[in-house]
């Protein structure tokens, strides 16, 4: 995917590196999603990241808590995609659409850039649950970050 701004041309992150390894680590360490999953990063490019997240106490039962979860995870997500364009960063508007709830232990996440600006980007993520071995497609979500206060 190509990255383009409101002039329609491709921009680059602002540092050298895309995402620097510890950021995964550094973002989590303040964030709630170290309560709820472990997660790995699988692949992180210029303005891509995929995620495999593995809920810390899974509970079939609770398909509203996994519902209510996606929240955190595309907060997450979002911010670390981001990181290297805008540096410290936060969500300022966000819609979450579902498409079925998943009892899945294990979630796969893509998130894109799909636009960078002089102060914000807009993100496109995919949500898929890892259910008898198949990925299945749970839900996905887009919104847009703005530069400052990464908490």
């Amino acid at each position: 995917m190509r990255i383009i701004s409101s002039s329609a041309q491709a921009l680059s992150p602002t540092s050298t590196q895309n995402l620097k390894q510890s950021e995964p680590e550094d973002l989590a360490r303040g964030h709630p999603i170290r309560f709820l999953f472990t997660h790995r990063v699988l692949d992180a490019s210029h303005g891509n990241l995929a995620l495999k997240l593995h809920w810390r106490h899974p509970d079939p039962s609770s398909r509203g808590a996994a519902q209510a979860a996606l929240g955190c995870v595309v907060d997450y997500a979002a911010r670390l995609v981001a990181r290297p364009f805008l540096g410290p960063c936060h969500l300022s508007e966000w819609e979450l659409r579902t498409y079925r709830p998943s009892e899945a232990s294990t979630l796969l996440v893509a998130v894109q850039i799909v636009a960078v600006h002089r102060e914000c980007v807009t993100y496109h993520c995919d949500f898929h649950a890892l259910e008898k071995g198949r990925s299945v497609a749970m839900a996905d979500s887009q919104g847009t970050l703005l530069q400052g206060f990464d908490t």
